[in-house]
């Protein structure tokens, strides 16, 4: 039995955490320091004798109060765990200083692989072992080693960098499945101007600048970035009642040098970059609000969520948002799962996550589709079913099948 605790992490996201790890490996432990949403400043809490009883130490870096910049960061860490293994969860990208590259590093947004093949790293260094899961090996590389003061954090898309290379054309296709299954699953949800907003956002292949009753955004298609001043003024206008038609919504391509250009001088002045999955959340999270009831249908699909979401900066985040789609990550979920895992939630609350999941190209879209095509393969045999059992029906009125079974013998 190996004992890991958990320091630093909202609640929220201890749980997560939690249950991925005891779901995934065998013969573990795992206890929590929960950071609260009020805490500050942020620090790393005092350990009981207790606390130094674990094995293991998995810290959100920034939720502990970190700065890679300490000079004492290594020798402050050294004390507090006694020497245990550290995994470090971190927003960050920047270079890892030299006396942190004995310990693990995990980046966000991670996926179920990654945090299996951090967790098993970190547990490789501790004596008694819990069994390997069965799942995929990737090769993650530790972050590289810093031979000098790490660089300030800078956004996570270089516009410099990726407005020089030609647009790569989406996969459409699969877009277009994703969407098309939703429809058939949430006919309502046809009549959402957000919903063909976001398609059209995941489907264009150019530089674009798009202005929503007059407010303004630019999309980048090889990294699906977003760069704007005015995320909540958009978001705004697309709930209830704010008349968003597609008269308001105006696309217009742009070259890689004009993009650059306008984006450039838009993050100097305040604008911030977001990806478009941040965007399907935010908007969408907060759409969730005033429409609680919506979507409540039961259905046989079947989602897989490929990574974590960042929910950095989102207001609206229900408290069973990361568990929803943490059960689902690496492994198909049916409504069915979810209610027997969430027996507390509605149909209505976990099909939100799950169209939001979807709408954001974090599922997997072979496993989505397979399982409508199912579901319609089903239906089909139902209505055969039922024209059989009519004319079995009829046969019984008129004593015809009484007859055939008994010279069958049966």
């Amino acid at each position: 039995m190996a004992n890991l605790l958990l320091i630093g992490f909202t609640e929220t996201n201890a749980n997560v955490i939690q249950i991925f790890i005891e779901m995934t490996f065998k013969d573990i432990y795992v206890d929590t320091i929960i950071r609260h949403l009020n805490d500050s400043p942020l620090s790393l809490p005092v350990l009981t004798e207790e606390h130094h009883k674990n094995d293991v130490f998995i810290i959100d870096f920034e939720g502990a109060g970190l700065d890679l910049s300490d000079k004492n960061i290594a020798k402050n860490l050294e004390i507090y765990t006694r020497g245990k293994p550290i995994l470090f969860v971190s927003r960050q990208n920047s270079v890892v200083p030299v006396s942190l590259v004995e310990y693990e590093w995990l980046t966000v947004p991670y996926n179920r692989q990654q945090m299996t093949e951090r967790v098993k790293k970190v547990l490789s260094n501790v004596t008694v072992q819990p069994l390997k899961p069965n799942t995929y090996e990737p090769n993650i590389q530790k972050p590289p080693v810093a031979t000098q003061k790490p660089p300030k954090e800078e956004p996570v898309i270089d516009v410099n960098t990726t407005a020089n290379i030609s647009p790569v054309k989406a996969n459409n296709d699969d877009i277009k499945a994703i969407f098309d299954v939703l429809i058939r699953a949430f006919p309502e949800i046809n009549e959402q101007q957000f919903f063909h907003f976001i398609k059209r956002l995941q489907s264009v292949n150019d530089f674009n600048s798009v202005t929503i009753n007059n407010y303004q955004m630019y999309l980048n298609p090889i990294d699906k970035s977003i760069i704007t001043a005015s995320l909540e003024r958009i978001s705004d206008n697309f709930m209830v009642g704010a008349g968003v038609r597609n008269e308001n919504i105006v696309f217009v391509q742009m070259d890689a040098s004009s993009f650059r250009q306008k984006t450039a001088s838009q993050l100097a002045a305040g604008a911030k970059q977001y990806t478009l999955a941040q965007v399907v959340w935010f908007i969408g999270l907060e759409m969730m609000q005033v429409n609680r009831n919506a979507f409540g249908q039961s259905h046989h699909l079947k989602f897989e969520a490929r990574y974590m979401p960042n929910f950095a900066g989102i207001k609206f985040t229900p408290n069973y948002l990361t568990p929803l789609i943490a059960s689902c990550l690496g492994r198909a979920r049916s409504l069915v799962d979810f209610g027997t895992l969430f027996p507390q939630l509605t149909n209505a609350q976990v099909n939100q996550i799950l169209i939001l999941l979807a709408m954001s190209n974090n599922i997997n879209k072979d496993i989505l589709v397979q399982s409508a095509n199912a579901t319609t393969a089903s239906t089909v045999a139902n209505k055969v079913d039922t024209t059989n059992n009519t004319g079995i029906q009829k046969a019984q009125k008129t004593g015809f099948l009484k007859r055939l079974l008994s010279r069958l013998g049966v």
